[in-house]
């Protein structure tokens, strides 16, 4: 038999009254409001959990009970600052409280054929899974089998065997990336969709790594995109993914490398799989130096104009190994203006150089039309 704790219970027991409720969907739309800023963006990144209450309903029962102890505990006057919410939300009894009715609700649900309560379900887990609670993942996992029986579509056939990590967890191979224009718009184009449409897009982009003996995931440049003739660009994704507030991405291991530390910086430079010059083209630098993860990323203007002017024809699309490195390089050396001080006079000269003869040994050159 197996032992209820009593507080959990009565959390269970105890209908919430008018009050209570009224009280508990009020916090839930203001805590919505909060977590949509912007500014908390980077929080929901490193806190899935509180990404999963943006989808919750006050309408529905469970998710307002689910959330009934973390009402409590900021109380009706408590400043709604994000630390605030954190405390709440990880609090021993916010835990109790979801993992008993995720496991309330999928019993109710587990006989049912109520296709449109597996969303509601599915949501409760996600709430529950942010918690990272030992307990609470069995329950997370029955619930989501529950719901994927109920609505056969909550199950992705292309998610089998697919392996789910977070963001932080991956180690660039690059000192910087393209801020301004690169990674905002991939990071706009995340915000755009729901989460099963940025879950069914990053499936489509799995990141490649190589996976050192020390247990570290280095981001590998990947193999070549069907669709266009270079690799896919790995680091500003992560980036765009990690700004839109999303936390785990899926991977797949290109290789693992048992050498020792020395042995394995030796085979990534061989197999050109860093780059090890800076956001000022300054290096090589050692590998230690590189970031611990896609927050260390360094905003280098001039990788953003190479990308820019690549995109519009500059140059060629190649699978030269860090060929939109070299132009960037190449640019930050022979342009008057700096992107920052003028972007449009800076793509306008650096058009105009990329099909220069200065240019001409560079990868992807296309010579300019007579």
């Amino acid at each position: 038999m197996k032992w209820i704790p009593l507080f959990v219970l009565a959390l269970v027991v105890r209908p919430a009254s008018a009050a209570e409720q009224a009280m508990t969907a009020g916090q839930l739309r203001n805590i919505q409001s909060v977590l949509s800023a912007p500014l908390v963006r980077p929080v929901l990144a490193l806190d899935p959990g509180l990404a999963a209450i943006q989808n919750l309903d006050p309408k529905i029962d469970s998710h307002l009970a689910a959330l009934g102890a973390m009402a409590s505990a900021l109380g009706p006057e408590k400043s709604l600052a994000t630390p605030d919410i954190l405390r709440a939300y990880y609090s021993p009894d916010t835990i109790a409280r979801i993992e008993s009715v995720i496991s309330q609700r999928a019993d109710e649900l587990k006989s049912s054929k109520d296709s449109k309560a597996a969303a509601e379900l599915d949501t409760l887990a996600e709430l529950g899974s942010g918690t990272k609670s030992k307990t609470m993942m069995k329950t997370v996992a029955d619930a989501k089998k529950i719901a994927a029986s109920l609505d056969p579509s909550l199950k992705n056939p292309a998610e089998d065997g697919v392996k789910w990590v977070p963001i932080l967890s991956l180690r660039p191979m690059q000192f910087g990336v393209g801020m301004a224009h690169q990674v905002v718009k991939k990071r706009d184009a995340l915000l755009k969709m729901s989460p099963a449409e940025q879950r069914a897009f990053l499936l489509k982009h799995p990141i490649p790594i190589v996976q050192h003996k020390g247990g570290h995931r280095h981001i590998n440049k990947g193999p070549m995109s069907r669709k266009q003739d270079r690799p896919d660009d790995h680091h500003h994704l992560l980036r765009a993914a990690w700004e839109a507030g999303i936390t785990e991405v899926p991977i797949k291991k290109e290789k693992e490398e048992k050498k020792n530390k020395k042995k394995f910086w030796k085979a990534m430079k061989k197999d050109n799989l860093v780059y090890l010059y800076d956001e000022f083209g300054n290096g090589p630098h050692k590998p230690e130096d590189l970031p611990l993860d896609v927050r260390g990323l360094a905003d280098d203007p001039y990788r953003d104009l190479a990308g820019w002017v690549r995109d519009r024809g500059g140059y060629d699309k190649t699978a030269a190994p860090f060929a939109e490195f070299k132009w960037a390089m190449f640019f930050r050396e022979n342009l008057k203006t700096h992107p920052h001080a003028d972007w449009d006079e800076a793509v306008k000269e650096a058009m105009e150089l990329a099909r220069s003869k200065d240019a001409k040994d560079l990868p992807g050159y296309r010579k300019k039309k007579s």
